[in-house]
């Protein structure tokens, strides 16, 4: 494993970073964190992975965003495809039956009326009868399609719903999921394929985690046996002492579900973005 600072912040490197013939680029950017992997399309398997932290500052910044990418020389290099997998709350599902799409800046503006000014993007999850309406500030979105031409866009939120469903025919009960980001988490509940319940969380304290994912489950009448949990955490953090205080079993997203990915990554889940198989599709 590969460590150190650079401008951009502290950057930990897993695997072969080095370029390959039928690499994919997949560049994942939520407001802390900047993730980039790269897959072999022949394989289909994660042959290395870099991930940035910057507490400082956020890299929602468009400045910050083209900066970084400048600093990275493995990311200058050309592909033979590129995709960018957004993390962020501002987005939202809406039922195929119902969806318009001339409306979508009103479905996303009804939820985030505060939130930036952006590119509307469209992802189809026909699987789950479902469109996802998210936002890319213009300035990102602008800059990415003119660095790498022929860029393909998708949320995470996307892709994770997709896998989940799929992993949901395997249980006998519901399938209850929450994947933490930086002060924020996302709760799914699927059966046999049919996704029941989405939502996003923002939390200031960890005792929050709990009362939101018990109250959504006494709306949905659910007796939990087992909570799956992904993303930004390790086994001794407060968000797991608070559900482990009142869920019988927690467990983690299954590695055997991810790409196979460089031995030398201890927590997968902490990079579900890129590791999902659906960044593959």
């Amino acid at each position: 494993m590969e460590t150190g600072k650079n401008k951009a912040g502290d950057k930990s490197c897993f695997g072969n970073t080095e370029l390959k013939k039928n690499n994919l680029l997949v560049i994942s950017s939520s407001a802390s964190n900047f993730l980039y992997s790269f897959i072999d399309l022949k394989s289909h398997q994660c042959v290395g992975l870099c991930s940035i932290i910057k507490k400082e500052t956020s890299f929602s910044n468009p400045n910050d965003v083209l900066d970084l990418v400048k600093e990275q020389p493995d990311l200058l290099k050309g592909f033979v495809r590129t995709k960018i997998v957004f993390t962020n709350r501002e987005c939202t599902l809406i039922p195929e039956e119902i969806f318009k799409e001339e409306d979508t800046k009103k479905y996303i503006d009804l939820l985030f009326p505060d939130t930036y000014s952006g590119n509307i993007h469209i992802m189809h999850l026909p699987s789950l009868e479902n469109y996802l309406v998210y936002k890319i500030p213009v300035a990102i979105d602008e800059f990415y399609k003119e660095s790498f031409p022929g860029v393909v866009f998708e949320h995470s939120t996307g892709n994770l719903l997709s896998t989940l469903s799929r992993i949901s025919f395997l249980k006998k009960n519901t399938l209850i999921h929450v994947n933490f980001s930086q002060k924020s988490f996302e709760v799914v509940m699927c059966k046999k394929g049919k996704l029941l319940f989405y939502n996003s969380f923002e939390y200031q304290t960890s005792e929050e985690i709990a009362y939101y994912i018990l109250f959504a489950l006494k709306q949905w009448e659910i007796e939990p046996e087992e909570v799956m949990v992904s993303g930004e955490l390790n086994p001794d953090s407060d968000e797991l002492y608070w559900l482990k205080k009142y869920i019988p079993k927690v467990i983690s997203f299954p590695v055997d579900e991810l790409l196979p990915y460089p031995a030398s990554i201890e927590n997968p889940s902490n990079y579900i973005g890129l590791l999902n198989p659906e960044v593959c599709e």
